[in-house]
């Protein structure tokens, strides 16, 4: 099921929003690293998956900017993390004051004005998570 979900989701994203990241960071643990892999496949992206132990869900969302940081020349990067730090980092990123929540299997498109940090982003979209569609719900 979370390979079709994942495909699913990723595969919609692609199409309706045009995600097509140039980069993917993934966590360490296995289940990042299969979704990842997926996504990978999925958009036919000839990069490798690179594998950063900063993405796994209790690692302050400074240490996600300063991996970030070094990889100037990609203009496009997914992230593969867990929670909670997906949701400091979309709150981060966005300068929100309050808390952001995204479900397992949430996918948010978010760009940033120069280098990433504090308040530098903007939300261009979300699409939550595929449970919460029904088949005919859904987009094609």
């Amino acid at each position: 099921m979370l390979v079709y979900i994942a495909k699913r989701v990723v595969s919609v994203a692609e199409k309706e929003l045009g995600f097509r990241p140039g980069l993917i960071l993934s966590s360490p643990l296995a289940r990042a690293k299969e979704t990842a892999e997926i996504a990978r496949e999925t958009l036919d992206l000839k990069s490798e998956i690179q594998v950063e132990p900063c993405l796994l869900g209790e690692t302050p969302v400074t240490e996600v900017y300063a991996t970030l940081r070094k990889l100037r020349s990609t203009e496009s990067v997914a992230l593969v993390s867990h929670l909670p730090l997906i949701d400091h980092l979309v709150a981060d990123l966005l300068g929100a004051e309050s808390e952001i929540r995204l479900h397992t299997g949430a996918i948010a498109g978010i760009q940033c004005k120069g280098l990433p940090g504090h308040a530098k982003g903007s939300l261009r979209w979300l699409l939550p998570p595929l449970q919460w569609f029904d088949g005919k719900q859904w987009p094609n």
